[in-house]
């Protein structure tokens, strides 16, 4: 699940320095002009001239914010602004000893490193105190900011203290598996006395700005209940802050929760439609109808949208799907993509008695909200999830799509726990796959299912003692095959598996001859398998040195080396197989390699080319032969192919012969490619030293829209030559015989290509120095 409300969007659509206004400008009488003017004076130690800012959110403003600047002169603070209603606001200022800077280049947003102030109409706001390395420094004005004070001097010095061993987690490499320990629990205690720190201000304190403010912020990270929330309201004085937007969102939360609870009628109209025509949920009787709760903020959200369109089609005579934008201003709404190109229905949730985010009480996006035909709500779901389509349909009724003859697959498996069954099907033709999900008993699995042809199936579970986590901390995991029950389910087929767990599933399914063979590679392959991915864990322990990790690493060479032996000779003897086609298919341009494996396909029998295994390892083939020519015509010393596209960043149309006379460095990259983003800093420096001679030029590869790829290059300072790879005569990066990311191409003056290299690391800036000298 994918914890994105709109505020904290907002704010990371800021600067790192601002003054946040965190509450929406309305009251119930707004004052004149003259009355409107707060002030904030006094003098922070430790700040001199520093620059500062603040941020007005509204639909009023373009993109949803308005910045304006605030300065420190001279070691104090004096400043003079208007709001209509009372409002607390965090100020921000660019100094170096509040920076959180992480070792990647990002930074960690904390409420400590801002000064935080409760504005209204004639308020008069004393400022004192210093800055370390957060702003120990708060407002005093006899009222609500006294109050704000006693919660945020006690919490901010927590809330830096944690934030600050986040940091030392990230930076320290030297820290032992013991200090490492030592300092999770330290801030699992910080965590618990911030948290009990909002309680008992809550406690005192619920009937004022700051405790209205408070209440919204947690609920909207999660740190409190809505019945909570719903209690504090009862001891809030309606009549002095009822007005106030905080009291308003909550208490729209609260009706939200209490309205959409599973089992309750659904009944909302709205004119925030398209064409400004009033909207009626009553009108969809008849239908399920899937509440879509997004943003276009919101990589998750988009990500999902064709599998969603896909399922409303293959059942649009009982599925209607409403597209509830939020967080997006009107036009960006209007204009975009998601929603011009997706044919339901959409509406949007603004501010005020239109907030239908509040209204629906939504904290995480997406969040998906179903109502049966009689207009009932029967789920809620947040995030994008493994099945979920799978579950609709079963809570709807609906047709399987699965088809073909059934299989059953019984196993027993010793000293293992599980709740839950999964498994990824694929079927053949269809590009993508589903995951399939059943209930279990501990280690007992019996599931019956569909399949049109012999079909390899990876089975996993819910214990937690098969998984390989990624580090100490188990904060992620390795999808391996050694923490999956393996087995070829076979139409009209009962398949039998038994064995155990240890830190690996050693279970196996026997009794026919596909699933004899692929236990036989299995046996053999999954013990030094599970070597592998024991030191892939512990590669992943941050607290090893370089010195430590080098002999594992070693080790994962050789264990690697003895797996591919194993499974080339298992593919020499058994191609004609199941889990021969599979592993060959693996193996190809590796130790198969693509001039020898026309002799492997020679010994596949006739009745496997009907396999989809079959189609795969084809289809493979050709795709590295093809890659392999077009890497041979643009190897080093070739001429580069010409690239002309009209997609562009700039929307201009590009050429890369306008180019011509300087060297290009062309980064075949990807939003989703970590190892790209992560080397561009590096080598944007490398081109600012080399600007007078070098031009930069990035080719995107993007998976599905191009608003996250504009994003990115925006918010991230890519600011040199960037276009989208596209298909046809317009796929770059088929066209360069590219197969992995980062790739980078040198292109000379003349336009002859000089180097290519995958990944990047010192050795290539030092070749690139090099030839462009």
């Amino acid at each position: 699940m994918i914890k994105i409300v709109k505020k904290v969007v907002q704010l990371l659509m800021l600067c790192t320095f601002g003054l946040f206004v965190t509450q929406s400008q309305a009251a119930s009488q707004k004052p004149q002009n003259h009355e409107k003017e707060f002030k904030i004076k006094g003098k922070i130690k430790g700040l001199t001239n520093e620059e500062g800012g603040y941020a007005l959110f509204g639909d009023q403003y373009p993109n949803g914010y308005k910045r304006v600047k605030v300065n420190m002169n001279k070691g104090k603070l004096s400043y003079k602004g208007t709001t209509e209603t009372s409002t607390v606001i965090k100020l921000s200022f660019r100094n170096k000893n509040l920076s959180k800077t992480t070792t990647g280049g990002g930074y960690i947003p904390t409420n400590a490193t801002t000064l935080m102030c409760v504005i209204y109409p004639g308020a008069k706001i004393k400022v004192s105190g210093k800055i370390t390395d957060f702003i120990d420094a708060y407002p005093s004005d006899g009222g609500e900011n006294d109050i704000l004070k006693g919660l945020t001097s006690k919490l901010h010095p927590v809330l830096n203290q944690s934030v600050n061993i986040s940091l030392e987690l990230d930076k320290n490499k030297k820290l032992t598996a013991k200090e490492v320990a030592a300092l999770k629990k330290t801030q699992e205690e910080l965590g618990t006395q911030a948290q009990n720190i909002r309680v008992e201000f809550l406690k005192k304190h619920a009937s004022s700005v700051a405790g209205l403010w408070l209440m919204e912020d947690m609920l909207v990270r999660s740190q409190i209940k809505i019945e909570e929330v719903e209690e504090f309201l009862k001891g809030v004085d309606a009549k002095k802050y009822g007005e106030l937007s905080y009291h308003k969102a909550l208490e729209d939360r609260v009706k939200g929760y209490n309205s959409t609870k599973i089992g309750n009628v659904l009944n909302f109209k709205t004119k925030a439609t398209l064409s400004g025509e009033t909207f009626d949920i009553k009108d969809l009787r008849g239908k399920y109808v899937i509440l879509d709760f997004w943003g276009t903020w919101c990589g998750a959200c988009v990500k999902g949208m064709p599998g969603l369109m896909e399922f409303r089609n293959a059942h649009k005579d009982k599925v209607e799907v409403i597209a509830v934008n939020c967080g997006d201003s009107d036009e960006r709404w209007r204009k975009s993509k998601f929603t011009t190109g997706y044919n339901w229905i959409h509406v949007k949730s603004d501010k005020g008695d239109n907030n239908l985010a509040n209204k629906f009480n939504v904290q995480g996006y997406p969040t998906k909200i179903i109502v049966d035909p009689n207009g009932k709500i029967i789920k809620r779901h947040v995030g994008e999830t493994p099945g979920f389509y799978e579950e609709l349909k079963e809570l709807m009724g609906l047709e399987t799509e699965a088809k073909g003859e059934e299989f059953t697959i019984t196993a027993n498996i010793e000293d293992i726990n599980s709740t839950e069954g999964s498994y990824y099907f694929q079927e053949k033709g269809k590009p993508k796959g589903r995951w399939i999900k059943f209930p279990m008993q501990g280690g007992t699995v019996k599931y019956t299912g569909k399949v049109s042809e012999p079909t390899i199936i990876y089975i996993n579970f819910t214990d937690n003692k098969v998984r390989k986590y990624s580090n100490p901390y188990k904060a992620g995991y390795f999808m391996s095959n050694v923490s999956l029950l393996g087995f070829v389910a076979i139409p009209n087929k009962e398949i039998t598996a038994q064995g155990k767990a240890s830190d690996y599933i050693e279970a196996y399914a026997i009794g026919d001859r596909e699933n004899d063979l692929m236990a036989k590679l299995n046996k053999q392959v999954h013990p030094l398998l599970n070597k592998v991915m024991n030191n892939y864990c512990t590669l992943g322990d941050k607290s090893l040195s370089e010195e430590e990790k080098k002999p594992v690493g070693e080790e994962c060479n050789k264990l690697n080396e003895k797996i591919s032996a194993i499974k080339l000779a298992f593919v020499q003897e058994n191609i004609s197989s199941i889990i021969g086609l599979s592993t060959a298919r693996s193996l190809l341009n590796n130790q198969i390699s693509l001039e020898e494996a026309p002799s492997y396909f020679a010994k596949i029998d006739e009745k496997y080319k009907n396999s989809m295994y079959y189609t795969q390892l084809m289809d493979r083939y050709k795709q590295l032969i093809e890659e392999k020519e077009s890497k041979e015509k643009t190897a080093e010393g070739k001429e580069a192919p010409e690239i002309v596209t009209s997609e562009s960043y700039t929307g201009k149309a590009f050429a890369l012969k306008s180019l011509r006379g300087k060297y290009v460095l062309i980064d075949f990259w990807g939003t989703w490619c970590g190892a790209c983003i992560k080397g561009m800093p590096e080598m944007k420096a490398f081109h600012e030293k080399h600007a007078d001679k070098l031009e930069l030029l990035g080719i995107a590869a993007e998976k599905g829209g191009n608003d996250r790829w504009k994003s990115m290059i925006k918010n991230r300072g890519f600011n040199w030559h960037q276009i989208l790879n596209g298909k046809d005569d317009k796929d770059f990066v088929k066209k360069f015989g590219v197969s992995a990311f980062p790739t980078k191409i040198l292109v000379s003056p003349e336009g002859k290509i000089l180097l290519r290299y995958v990944g990047e690391d010192a050795e290539f800036y030092n070749k690139l120095e090099e030839l462009i000298n």
